[in-house]
C-alpha cells in the first residue's frame, strides 16, 4: 500500500523545527557598509501569497495540504502540498498506482525568520541533513508514532550550491527506492529534490518526489528549480 510521502515532509511546515538552537551567527548586515541596500522584509501574507496554485504546477492535482490552515502549522510559514498526477494514460496510470509506494507530489514552504542570522542558520541546519544523501547511501526505517513512520531509503544523490535570482542555497538530488519498516518496497524507483535557498530573512524550500519510470531522469530536479524560480518571480 503507498504511503503519503508528502505527509514526512510537512515537518517542513513548522520551518523552526529545523532551525538550531542557541544564539544565531551575527547577521552579515552589522559588518556592511551603511550605504549597502538591505534585502526587502518579506510579511508572511507576502509569502504566502506567492505560493503556486494547482493550475500554475504542470501534472498537479489536488492540494493535500497548505500553511497557513494546518494544524501543525508554525506562524512564520506559508506553505502548499500539491499532488500530481503521472503522465501517462489511464491503463499505465494505474498499473503505476497498483506498485507506487509514495503519491508523486511537490511542496513548497517559505519561512519568514527573526533575522538574518536564524535565516542562514535554518539554511545550514538544513544542509546539514542534506548531507546524508550526498553520494551512496541507505538509511533504515525510523517508526515515528504508533501509525507513522520515516521509509528506508537506499540510493545515490548530489549535493551542489545553487544560486537563482540573488537567492543562495544548495539543490540536493537523489535516485532512490523506498521501503517500510518490515522491508517491503517498490520495485519502481523515485527520484527526489530538494532545493533551499536563502536572501536577507527569508528561507525558501521546495521539495519534489516522483516516480522516475514515467518523467525520465532529472524530472524531480527540473520541477524544484522551476517551482523555485517561479515562487521568486511571484514574490518580487
Amino acid at each position: 500500500a503507498a504511503i503519503a510521502i508528502a505527509s514526512v515532509l510537512l515537518a517542513a511546515c513548522s520551518g523552526s523545527s529545523d532551525e538550531p538552537s542557541g544564539p544565531a551567527p551575527m547577521s552579515k548586515a552589522t559588518t556592511t557598509s551603511s550605504s549597502a541596500t538591505p534585502d526587502r522584509v518579506y510579511a508572511v501574507e507576502e509569502l504566502v501569497a506567492a505560493l503556486p496554485r494547482s493550475s500554475q504546477v504542470p501534472t498537479a492535482d489536488r492540494k493535500i495540504a497548505s500553511c497557513p490552515g494546518d494544524d501543525s502549522c508554525q506562524a512564520d510559514t506559508a506553505s502548499v502540498t500539491l499532488e500530481l498526477t503521472r503522465p501517462v494514460d489511464a491503463q499505465q496510470q494505474e498499473a503505476l498506482a497498483a506498485e507506487e509506494f509514495s503519491k508523486d507530489f511537490v511542496q513548497v514552504t517559505a519561512t519568514a525568520s527573526t533575522d538574518e542570522g536564524a535565516a542562514t542558520a535554518m539554511l545550514a541546519k538544513l544542509r546539514d541533513l542534506a548531507g546524508r544523501y550526498d553520494g551512496a547511501f541507505d538509511l533504515p526505517a525510523k517508526e515515528t508514532s504508533a501509525t507513522t513512520y520515516t521509509p528506508a531509503e537506499k540510493g545515490e544523490g548530489t549535493l551542489d550550491d545553487l544560486t537563482l535570482a540573488g537567492w543562495k542555497g544548495f539543490v540536493s538530488a537523489r535516485d532512490v527506492t523506498f521501503a517500510d519498516p518490515q522491508g517491503d518496497g517498490t520495485t519502481y524507483p523515485y527520484q527526489s529534490t530538494q532545493v533551499h535557498l536563502v536572501k536577507g530573512t527569508t528561507v525558501l524550500s521546495c521539495y519534489v518526489t516522483v516516480m522516475t519510470e514515467p518523467r525520465g531522469d532529472g524530472a524531480a530536479t527540473d520541477m524544484a528549480r522551476q517551482l523555485a524560480t517561479e515562487y521568486i518571480q511571484r514574490l518580487g
